[in-house]
């Protein structure tokens, strides 16, 4: 069993993100986007995307679901909600790219830092 720190740190990273997204989201809802109502501009993707996080890390402190599965799609719904595509190309790279993110990320925190995600 790793130290304490080695345990608490994914959580601590992703409460780190939340907390920041949070900021992110009360900025970004306070100076507007100038798309009024119902337009399709950022004020309903953000707070949106304050949800996914929320989820996300829900996600990660239950440890139900393996990281890298759960890490890839946060992180394709994520590109998804802040980079809407409408063309298969571009949402096949999407999932290309978070797939590989992710099971990047759990290869250098599991083989060099030695952390049990």
């Amino acid at each position: 069993m790793g130290s304490h720190w080695q345990r608490r740190l994914p959580h601590s990273v992703g409460g780190l993100a939340l907390g920041l997204g949070a900021l992110k989201t009360i900025e970004m809802l306070l100076r507007g986007d100038g798309a009024g109502p119902g337009a399709p501009g950022l004020s309903w993707r953000i707070p949106a995307t304050f949800v996914l996080m929320a989820g996300y890390v829900a996600v990660l402190a239950s440890g139900g679901v393996h990281y890298v599965a759960s890490t890839a799609l946060f992180c394709f719904l994520f590109f998804l909600l802040l980079a809407p595509v409408r063309d298969m190309k571009a949402v096949t790279g999407l999932a290309l790219l978070s797939a590989g993110y992710a099971a990047a990320v759990f290869a250098i925190f599991t083989r060099f830092f030695f952390i049990n995600l």
